[in-house]
């Protein structure tokens, strides 16, 4: 009876030692897990919502907010919905921005992917009681595709040195946005 017992202890600290290697693993690479669930239908939705990556929401490039031209250079790691947004904005003191935007995203041979103009923008709430205004929304892969360097050129116009006033750390960003 002794032996039987020491087997079946063996064999769950065996099984125990595996689950444990395989939960590590799956922590390890969520990420490569997780772009294959979210393709799921609506458990997709629920995996993205819940337990997305820890980088899922992290600004793939940032720069200081100026009058004139700038460039953000960055890689799309996610499907799904992506924006260039102004952030830093810490209350909804302005509404409206002011602040007129040109963007043309390209690949690393120039071949021009997408394309908006936006004469102004509303303020959007954020997380934190931080808020944003939006000027571009582009998917990947259907505008933009995965894995591939891009150059996103932008032009900054209108009243930036009043919302710079008024939001000195105000940055322009490109980020992966919730799939609506």
């Amino acid at each position: 009876m002794h032996e039987v017992q020491m087997k079946i202890r063996r064999g769950c600290i065996g099984i125990v030692i595996l689950l444990m290697a395989v939960l590590l693993f799956i922590v390890q690479k969520w990420h490569a897990v997780f772009k294959t669930v979210v393709r799921i239908p609506l458990l997709g939705w629920l995996v993205e919502y819940n337990i997305s990556p820890s980088d899922f929401y992290t600004p793939l490039d940032e720069v200081p907010l100026q009058v004139g031209s700038l460039k953000l250079e960055f890689i799309c790691k996610y499907r799904g919905r992506h924006e260039i947004q102004i952030r830093g904005i810490d209350s909804m003191l302005l509404w409206e921005s002011n602040v007129g935007m040109n963007i043309v995203i390209r690949n690393d041979n120039g071949r021009i992917l997408y394309k908006k103009a936006t004469a102004n923008s509303q303020v959007l709430g954020g997380t934190n009681a931080m808020y944003n205004y939006c000027y571009g929304i582009f998917n990947v892969p259907d505008d933009v595709p995965l894995e591939t360097k891009i150059i996103a050129e932008i032009t900054c116009y209108g009243e930036v040195t009043e919302l710079l006033r008024h939001f000195p750390n105000a940055k322009i960003v490109a980020i992966k946005a919730f799939d609506k």
